[in-house]
């Protein structure tokens, strides 16, 4: 929720705020505010649509401040859409604006964020839960079950009564301070409710909800209570400098400091609908929005169970849009975040709201390319309908289209906002009849993971080219590279990116732990290194011949520190930040729709296809650097190398990267009905290939001469 103006009138009354140190103490974050506050307040780059690695960095950092100031953090999420649809309207608002901020390039959070988020807080054992609906009220009950406070942007935790107050995220700093080798602390501004008595000496706390009613919220328009609200445009006492709103608040709050009880605020209220009707129902609306606010004092939560790890998740009943009882992992699921509320949406509301992202507003929505991966999960979902509407002929009767038979998909139309019903996938030829939700937990592993596949139009054949490992990641990109117009140039863009997030990684977790065998590496001689690049390429070709399987973590594993720093130089030492042409950033964008949607139907099939790290496999800071070196083919480095040459310098990286791109390339190609461009492609990869096989013999030739070379020199020291 959040009540209109509240946050302003804060800012512009410091005395509600006082100075607070934060340590040795459990602290709860609200995890949404928290996703959008990090990306906000480091200035991660918003152009590029998805910052994703110091993103990663970023949560890291913040994470393991409050573990040196000896603070525990319990991150508690947002769930699905509210049942009701009383928020229906506030989230097709945000919707809009997510629109309006793709046209300006301003602030738009990137669809992946919660999932990087989630991952990296599951890396750092951060605990977390994700709510039913809305999680302001279970923030509120939890913290004043522990006597903790809340760090949050969510101008409604003004509203709650909560014992040990409230820390507004604009208002914490999160480099850690220390007091004479004592203790280590944040240094934040704490609200509470009982500091009004600073400013207003009769002024009862209870009469705080009602003030957030009267302002409106993300349940009442702001205008319903006009006809009370407008008879305050100036407080009694003038205020400087202050703002209409902020000086209608304390213009309300002030009148609200003679009533002594809720009854004497409400009736006051009321009194000025007398000529307008309705009061019975205007009374009604107040004491819906007054219990939001206050029933924390005596309701119980959830959530302390669920920390404590005793929470009995068969007690826990959750149904979808048919009545039909969710299994038990999705339920559990749903609680930890390993599966998400996209999916609870879709099941229980058949609605889906496909969030705009940076793309070319001129062109269908980014998301039309993921339809395909869709249409399979709702498939899932629509088969635990009651026996009678259970069957096909059911389903394929024409009938009014509604969320009865369709899921309903609210995405942009150019730069509008739509609904559109998209229809079921129930059976395809590629598989056969979906699984219902209560049948997936009965399927082989091999099952599940045939499904995914099969919805992505990939083969095990073409996977077998690849380590386990990297299947997800493979199967998504052949998927994007088969449906989108990508060209040979971004998916090489991609690929770089890819290799050098991985890269990146490797040395932000070796940096974490210093050990022997960097030492050793950093004082090989020349000659040294040298041998054993010889003996990697030499394994690296040779299990390309034997195993013709490519294992992108160990070959990059199988690089030194001092090349993978050397390499992460070379790649990223002089970009430079640049606005991309429309088509590249939608392209991309599609490409994030593919990941997003195919992570949900792996998530809903109990994941059987290992996921990586987000911040591993995209960045759009880096794709599109890398775009823009491949375009003019003389990169903007320090150096003013050419990224091939780069490349070059690194043997096993370049064979490496060739493989992956031409296999994807050829893999689509091979897939049937592939449009007219596919035929140019073919030949480019013909002559691509023929160009690696070349390459390849030519640098297996010379590492064994190398190699005998040396093995002959008695002296020389390893």
């Amino acid at each position: 929720m959040g009540v209109k103006g509240l946050t302003a009138f804060i800012d512009d009354n410091p005395v509600l705020l006082q100075d607070y140190k934060l340590h040795d103490c459990k602290v709860i974050l609200d995890g949404n505010n928290f996703i959008h506050f990090v990306y906000n307040k480091y200035s991660l780059t918003f152009q590029y649509d998805g910052d994703y690695f110091n993103y990663y960095k970023k949560i890291q950092l913040l994470f393991s401040n409050f573990k040196l100031c000896n603070i525990h953090p319990y991150v508690i999420f947002d769930g699905g859409y509210e049942v009701s649809d009383s928020k229906l309207r506030t989230l097709k608002e945000r919707a809009a604006k997510r629109i309006k901020q793709a046209i300006n390039q301003n602030s738009l959070l990137p669809i992946l964020a919660r999932k990087a988020f989630l991952e990296t807080l599951d890396k750092l054992h951060i605990p977390h839960v994700t709510c039913d609906f809305e999680a302001d009220e279970e923030i509120a009950i939890l913290a004043n079950q522990w006597n903790c406070p809340v760090i949050s942007n969510d101008s409604d935790f003004f509203v709650y009564r909560l014992k040990a107050g409230f820390l507004p995220l604009n208002y914490v700093d999160f480099r850690p301070m220390e007091i004479k080798h004592k203790y280590h602390y944040l240094a934040t501004q704490k609200y509470h409710f009982n500091h009004y008595k600073q400013i207003l000496d009769n002024f009862h706390p209870e009469m705080i909800p009602l003030l957030a009613t009267v302002l409106g919220n993300d349940f009442i328009k702001q205008d319903t209570f006009m006809a009370f609200t407008e008879k305050f445009k100036k407080p009694k006492h003038k205020i400087k400098y202050a703002s209409k709103t902020v000086s209608k608040i304390t213009a309300i709050i002030s009148h609200f400091d003679q009533f002594k009880t809720f009854s004497e605020g409400r009736a006051a209220i009321t009194k000025d609908f007398d000529n307008i009707g309705g009061i019975a129902s205007l009374q009604n609306v107040i004491d819906t929005s007054i219990k939001c606010y206050t029933k924390i004092n005596s309701a119980k939560t959830y959530l302390t169970e669920y920390f404590d790890s005793v929470l009995q998740y068969s007690s826990i009943s959750r149904k979808d849009y048919f009545g039909q009882p969710f299994p038990e992992f999705m339920i559990k699921g749903l609680f930890d975040g390993s599966i998400s509320p996209h999916i609870q949406n879709m099941a229980v509301l058949h609605r889906i709201i496909l969030p705009c992202q940076q793309e070319d507003l001129n062109q269908p929505s980014s998301h039309k390319i993921s339809t395909r991966i869709r249409q399979v999960i709702y498939g899932i979902l629509f088969q635990s309908m009651s026996q009678q509407s259970n069957q096909k002929g059911d389903l394929g009767k024409k009938s009014k289209v509604s969320r009865h038979t369709h899921v309903e998909e609210i995405d942009r139309i150019r730069t509008c906002i739509a609904s559109v019903f998209v229809d079921p996938r129930i059976n395809f030829i590629e598989y056969g009849k979906l699984p219902t939700i209560m049948e997936i937990s009965q399927m082989s592993l091999s099952s599940r993971r045939e499904l995914v596949l099969k919805s992505l139009g990939v083969s095990e054949g073409f996977l077998s080219c690849f380590h386990p490992s990297s299947h997800f990641l493979i199967a998504v990109l052949n998927y994007w590279v088969y449906y989108s117009e990508v060209s040979k140039q971004e998916i090489e863009s991609l690929i770089l990116t890819i290799l050098i997030l991985k890269i990146k990684t490797l040395i932000n977790d070796t940096r974490s732990e210093t050990t022997t065998s960097n030492r050793i590496s950093a004082h090989h001689s020349v000659t040294t290194k040298f041998y054993y690049m010889c003996l990697c390429i030499q394994d690296f070709i040779l299990s390309l011949v034997n195993r013709h399987v490519i294992d992108i973590d160990e070959i990059l594993g199988s690089l030194t520190f001092s090349e993978l720093v050397e390499i992460n130089l070379d790649l990223t030492g002089g970009g430079r930040q640049q606005t991309f042409p429309d088509q590249i950033l939608h392209l991309y964008s599609e490409y994030q729709s593919c990941l997003l949607f195919t992570s949900l139907l792996n998530q809903l099939l109990q994941s059987p296809l290992n996921e990586p790290n987000l911040w591993e496999i995209y960045d759009g800071r880096y794709v599109y650097y890398f775009n823009n070196c491949l375009m003019q083919r003389q990169a903007v480095y320090y150096n003013g190398v050419d990224i091939l040459t780069v490349m070059e310098k690194h043997p096993k990286l370049l064979i490496l990267y060739k493989s992956i791109t031409n296999t994807l390339i050829a893999g689509a190609d091979s897939r049937p009905n592939k449009r007219k461009k596919s035929k140019r492609k073919s030949a480019t990869v013909a002559r691509i290939n023929y160009r690696i096989v070349l390459s390849l013999l030519c640098i297996f030739i010379i590492a064994t001469i190398v190699l005998i070379y040396y093995q002959s020199v008695p002296n020389l020291v390893i």
